[in-house]
């Protein structure tokens, strides 16, 4: 069952012709590839990352603080979801990935 996932830059979506696997390392089975950033891509997200710093700064702090407890929630919500991921990943018990 294994998917293929691009790339993220600002917000957007970007695929590659290159990928990473991913592999169990117990089973060594296919869980995913991943999009590879080569120099083009790494200069992308640099730039988007530093616009994204500026307009965060500009953010009064209870603005940031209200992005942060709504990634909190999502990581709540998604929780078995990202303990799965890591158990299948990196080899950890689930009570390690928790």
């Amino acid at each position: 069952m294994s998917r293929d996932l691009p790339l993220r830059i600002g917000g957007t979506e970007v695929a590659t012709n290159s990928w990473i696997e991913v592999r169990s390392p117990f089973s060594g089975e296919l869980l995913a590839r991943v999009a590879r950033a080569g120099p083009e891509e790494i200069e992308r997200a640099l730039t988007a990352a530093v616009a994204g710093f500026e307009e965060a700064r500009r953010l009064p702090g209870h603005r940031r603080a209200d992005c942060l407890r709504a990634v909190r929630q999502a990581l709540e919500t998604r929780r078995a979801e990202v303990v799965a991921t890591i158990v299948a990943e990196a080899g950890k018990p689930a009570v390690a990935a928790g």
